[in-house]
């Protein structure tokens, strides 16, 4: 693994870290996602995905927009695009990662 990327490794895991390749500058993001696809997971049977992973993407930049503001920031400086990538790695690539761990035929390319 390289240390200039975000690897996913929750407290309390006993899954191998995995290895987004998302810049480490965005290792926040990254790890927000990968909590939120936790939430998810942890509800999968009785919801819809798409609709939860619309919902998590949505709350995550509502917050990321009123931290900046309450700094004092132009969003222009923050690159909110890059993030809600970065967010969306970290989830995907925890479900994958569960995926991986339970053995539901998903490989790591």
């Amino acid at each position: 693994m390289k240390d200039e990327t975000c690897i996913i490794h929750l407290p309390g895991d006993d899954m191998l870290p995995f290895e987004t390749r998302v810049p480490v500058i965005h290792r926040i993001s990254v790890a927000a996602g990968a909590v939120a696809a936790d939430e998810v997971l942890d509800v999968l049977e009785r919801v819809d995905l798409a609709s939860e992973v619309a919902n998590a993407v949505g709350a995550f930049l509502a917050e990321v927009e009123r931290e900046i503001r309450q700094a004092g920031l132009d969003s222009h400086e923050v690159t909110l695009h890059a993030m809600q990538a970065a967010f969306l790695a970290g989830f995907v690539g925890r479900v994958q990662q569960v995926m991986m761990h339970a053995g539901i035929g998903v490989v790591k390319h």
